[in-house]
Formats: structure tokens, C-alpha cells, sequence
């Protein structure tokens, strides 16, 4: 009897957490102590049927798209911000907000 061999899973569980694992697939997929140790976790990741890797391969896909259009949009804005924004964005407290809230921490003792 031939067996199919399954893909090589390691480099999509390297981006996963062990809750990406546990909510990717059914909950009855591990028991509670697989659930507690990343080692178990994967070791009976390799034990599974050929539907689980290709499932843990898409969640992985889709985690690592949405941190690149995270990175993508941030690194949008920095580049957006007017020279203004980032010169507020620097600005040290005025002098007038430095004696209010001066005033007020002597007030309370």
C-alpha cells in the first residue's frame, strides 16, 4: 500500500500560534493536553489526515497577508504625514500645560 505523503508543515506552524492551530481546526482535534503543549500540539499535527495541513496553510497564508497590508498601510501613513504633524507628533509639553498640571499635583497634597 502506497501512502501519499503529507507536505511539510513546519514552515506554515513557524507563523501560527498555538491558538491559530486550535481555532484553525475542529476542537475535538486534540485533548486537552496536546491543547496545553506546543510540542504535542504539533506532533500530533503530523499524525493528521491530508485536509488539516492544507486547512493550518490557508489560516497561515491569510495571517501572513493581513500583517503585510497591516506593515503596507502604516508605512503609508508614516510616508503621508505632512512635516507638521510629525513636528506635533515631537513637540514637548508647553510651558502653560506644564504649570497647570503643576498646580493641580499641589492642590491634591
Amino acid at each position: 500500500m502506497n501512502m501519499i505523503p503529507l507536505p511539510d508543515i513546519s514552515s506554515t506552524l513557524t507563523c501560527l500560534t498555538m491558538n491559530d492551530i486550535k481555532d484553525a481546526l475542529p476542537s475535538s482535534t486534540f485533548t486537552s493536553a496536546e491543547k496545553r503543549c506546543r510540542a504535542k500540539l504539533e506532533e500530533t499535527l503530523y499524525q493528521l489526515s491530508e485536509e488539516e495541513p492544507t486547512i493550518l496553510e490557508n489560516v497561515a497564508l491569510t495571517k501572513k497577508r493581513k500583517t503585510e497590508i497591516m506593515i503596507r498601510e502604516e508605512v503609508e501613513r508614516v510616508a503621508r504625514m505632512t512635516a507638521t504633524e510629525e513636528d506635533m507628533f515631537l513637540q514637548t509639553v508647553s510651558e502653560e500645560c506644564r504649570k497647570t498640571l503643576s498646580l493641580k499635583v499641589q492642590r491634591r497634597h
